[in-house]
């Protein structure tokens, strides 16, 4: 069994990509990181307190509700569940896993933080993840895609903003992945999702 993270900014066509590799192959399996209490409580276990407070207090910095603040502190938390949740993967043993928005993405859910700051956060984390990133198409092809699907954030941040700011964390984060993960491949993502 393998894990491979992918990543990259909203809206770069990653759940298809997934969605294209399972169908197209049968050795690879979409790992559903649930989002339920338990692998909450994993990953708060996992990180201790003092990281976990770190990931609380930057979800308090973000520019939306407080409910939304806590949504991205939870969704943070549960990614790191599965350095510990390596039993629930023993079905998959011949398969390659695909995380959806796993640890290496943890940068787009804290636009607000500096990102070198969010990669020292993980940096432990990266050196044991083998991550397919998936680079954005254009900026055009990403504003079209947020106007029609929609993203959360943009309830609450102008879409020009929103897509700046990703689009400065991709570029920083194709420079640094290289060094950081353990495993790195790009793609590029050009078909119209």
């Amino acid at each position: 069994m393998e894990l491979i993270e992918i990543t990259g900014q909203p809206c770069s066509g990653k759940t298809n990509f997934i969605d294209r590799e399972t169908k197209s192959n049968k050795l690879i399996k979409k790992y559903d990181q649930r989002r339920n209490l338990v692998d909450f409580f994993i990953g708060i276990h996992y990180l201790g307190y003092s990281r976990s407070k770190t990931l609380f207090f930057w979800s308090l910095k973000e520019d939306v509700p407080f409910l939304f603040k806590l949504n991205i502190f939870r969704n943070s938390v549960i990614k790191f569940s599965i350095f510990i949740n390596n039993h629930k993967l023993d079905k998959y043993k011949n398969a390659k896993l695909y995380v959806d928005e796993g640890i290496s993405h943890l940068p787009f859910l804290f636009p607000k933080m500096d990102t070198l700051k969010v990669l020292k956060f993980i940096a432990k984390e990266l050196l044991k993840t083998k991550v397919i990133f998936l680079k954005s198409p254009s900026q055009l092809v990403i504003k079209e895609r947020l106007q029609r699907r929609g993203h959360k954030r943009l309830r609450y941040l102008s879409l020009n903003l929103f897509v700046e700011r990703n689009m400065e964390i991709e570029d920083f984060l194709l420079k640094k992945y290289p060094e950081l993960c353990k495993d790195l491949r790009f793609k590029d993502n050009v078909t119209n999702v």
